[in-house]
């Protein structure tokens, strides 16, 4: 059992991403462990992460657009 915070999970899955460590496929797999591992609030940070990298990953792409 892991247990961490939000915001931990929300961090470390984040900088993986930004890191290309972990990718968006791995999502599922991430979500699966924390699941079978009942660590419901990593999941919410996970998520999360998923949702701000795609958010900041649009902005990029509409600023390179854009100049």
């Amino acid at each position: 059992m892991s247990y961490l915070t939000k915001k931990e999970c929300y961090d470390d899955v984040l900088k993986s991403l930004k890191l290309n460590i972990i990718s968006y496929p791995d999502k599922e797999l991430l979500l699966k462990y924390y699941e079978e591992d009942e660590d419901y609030i990593c999941c919410q940070g996970v998520l999360e992460a998923y949702n701000d990298y795609e958010k900041q990953l649009l902005l990029w792409s509409y600023k390179k657009l854009r100049s």
